[in-house]
């Protein structure tokens, strides 16, 4: 942390260690909550099972679960790294979930069947759920 805050300056360091605490709160309260969400989501209740829940827990609870959700809720602001440049970037032990509404504006089935296209040709474990 030393060496950190010495290339970055102290008011990075604080400003990146804040964002890191607020990042864990966010993926930690969120874990806490899957099933509650899934039934915000969800139109027809019935659908959130033990399975869906268990098939989003799976990867929230692995090691590099908090740092790939930092660096998702970061991206947008400090980079303009694509989708399949992050792809390229994630160690192929890492299962990756993705889930998207039917109706959806920013993920359409077209676009997540791109994704999973792009992961099988990186050797990555993708799976997918439309709500």
């Amino acid at each position: 942390a030393e060496a950190a805050e010495t290339s970055q300056g102290p008011l990075q360091w604080l400003l990146g260690t804040i964002v890191r605490a607020i990042a864990t709160f966010a993926f930690v309260n969120t874990k806490l909550r899957i099933k509650q969400i899934l039934e915000q989501v969800y139109v027809n209740n019935s659908q959130v099972d033990d399975e869906l829940e268990a098939s989003i827990r799976a990867p929230a609870d692995h090691p590099l679960a908090l740092d790939t959700f930092g660096e998702v809720i970061q991206a947008g602001r400090r980079t303009d790294i694509t989708v399949f440049e992050a792809l390229d970037r994630l160690p192929t032990s890492l299962p990756i979930l993705l889930l998207w509404g039917m109706s959806d504006p920013w993920m359409r089935p077209a676009r997540a069947e791109a994704i999973i296209a792009e992961c099988s040709q990186r050797g990555l474990s993708c799976t997918f759920r439309p709500l």
